[in-house]
């Protein structure tokens, strides 16, 4: 499955900006407010996106942590299901 066939289905469940570097900060940046309870929801909404059977897709900002490295990827907290569509924001 590719980005553009999320667009046709009837429930997705969208992700964004979501990676390690944004949630935890950064060099130059601080982490996000309340990280723990960010975290908690977006698991709880992506176990529902799952049991309603809906497609999960998360969108990363290239900007982050230079597009690259572990910064880049989703915070290692967050459930990422093996049918998750991940994209970028290029």
């Amino acid at each position: 499955m590719n980005f553009k066939d999320v667009f046709i289905l009837e429930q997705a469940q969208l992700v964004i900006h979501s990676q390690q570097e944004l949630m935890d900060g950064g060099l130059d940046e601080q982490g996000v407010f309340e990280k723990e309870k960010i975290l908690y929801n977006i698991n709880s909404v992506i176990g529902k996106a799952i049991q309603e059977k809906a497609y999960i897709v998360f969108v990363r900002d290239t900007d982050v942590s230079n597009g690259s490295g572990s910064g880049f990827q989703i915070h290692q907290e967050i459930r990422v299901s093996s049918t998750a569509v991940i994209n970028c924001n290029c």
